[in-house]
């Protein structure tokens, strides 16, 4: 009698940890591969909206994001782990279905499975908090750009924060028209206490997050 062929066992993985609304997150998105270019100013546009409607969720508050070329960094908070799961797969549907209408095509275009660190401390925040910001020069100096000291993201939401240590020049919108998709902080972490450890420097090239913890 020929075997019963078994199904592959799920890679199990670990349970997010719990949180609530004193307790911002850093939360990381990737596309697949052959997706296009996030930072391309008409699939930005789709981004930004599929952000904004994540935003407008109850229980769920984006503050910070900044799109890269293949991926996405998020600065969060919510209510609960359930809050934040809700949104989070929420979002990934609304930017898989716009892309894929976009280049026509289906499929998957972000994994089920998304990172998310805990931020416990100020300085972990007030880490973060730049890595995310100044998310495109850390890849920028890997290609042997170098953007100007003065120069902001426009593609994150780094033209409306208000706590550099200098007044950056001013980033076009690559959108004017729509909602600039980010709520303001109601964590202690990630409202206040994070400038103990000094305001951000816009030319601040962030290294490996490894290396900011």
């Amino acid at each position: 009698m020929r075997p019963i062929p078994q199904r592959p066992r799920r890679k199990r993985h670990r349970a997010r940890p719990q949180i609530g609304a004193e307790t911002p997150v850093h939360v990381s998105i990737r596309v697949r591969d052959k997706t296009w270019n996030l930072r391309k100013k008409h699939v930005f546009r789709v981004v930004r909206e599929a952000l904004a409607a994540a935003n407008a969720k109850l229980r769920f508050r984006l503050v910070h994001y900044s799109v890269q070329g293949n991926h996405l960094h998020l600065i969060a908070e919510a209510d609960d782990t359930y809050a934040l799961s809700r949104a989070m797969r929420s979002l990934s549907i609304r930017i898989a279905k716009r892309i894929n209408a976009l280049m026509k095509t289906r499929g998957v275009r972000i994994p089920e499975r998304y990172h998310m660190t805990v931020i416990k401390t100020p300085l972990q925040m007030h880490m973060t908090l730049r890595y995310v910001l100044n998310n495109y020069r850390r890849h920028a100096k890997l290609w042997g750009e170098h953007p100007e000291p003065d120069w902001v993201d426009p593609c994150s939401s780094a033209p409306w924060f208000e706590r550099w240590v200098r007044q950056p020049a001013r980033a076009r919108d690559p959108c004017p028209d729509l909602d600039r998709a980010i709520s303001p902080a109601k964590s202690f972490l990630l409202r206040e206490a994070w400038s103990a450890y000094g305001l951000l420097d816009p030319a601040f090239v962030p290294g490996p997050m490894s290396e900011s913890r």
